[in-house]
């Protein structure tokens, strides 16, 4: 819609285009794109969605994470970005924020149920 706000909503699907940078040869990550639902973590907002929350839709920004950071910036999402390889300290990801649209109840209730289902070793929430 013309009339929506180009910046995320908390209960929208959210779309994302994510491809890691790392410096080691080899890193087999691939790029990927992903949805989620918007700020349905059990502590809120996760840092990552802050930062996407400061960007259009369009817009690309960089995040540099350490060895143990991935959870710590992603939370509850952590678990669709692949783990650093062994001996690797930094990856970078180059992130698109590509936009958004209505998730539905079907999609909302889902998502719920699978934070719900987490448990503490599965995505360190």
């Amino acid at each position: 819609m013309q009339d929506q706000p180009e910046y995320p909503l908390n209960l929208k699907k959210v779309r994302v285009f994510i491809r890691p940078k790392s410096t080691l040869d080899g890193f087999d990550m691939p790029p990927q794109e992903i949805d989620f639902i918007y700020g349905l973590g059990q502590s809120g907002l996760t840092p990552f969605e802050y930062e996407l929350a400061r960007h259009r839709a369009g817009e690309s920004f960089e995040i540099s994470l350490k060895k143990d950071g991935p959870h710590e910036m992603f939370g509850h999402l952590a678990s669709v970005f692949s783990a650093l390889r062994d001996g690797e300290n930094e990856i970078h990801f180059h992130i698109t924020f590509q936009g958004y649209e209505d998730a539905s109840p079907r999609e909302v209730i889902k998502a719920m149920a699978e934070l719900a289902e987490c448990g503490e070793n599965c995505c360190g929430c």
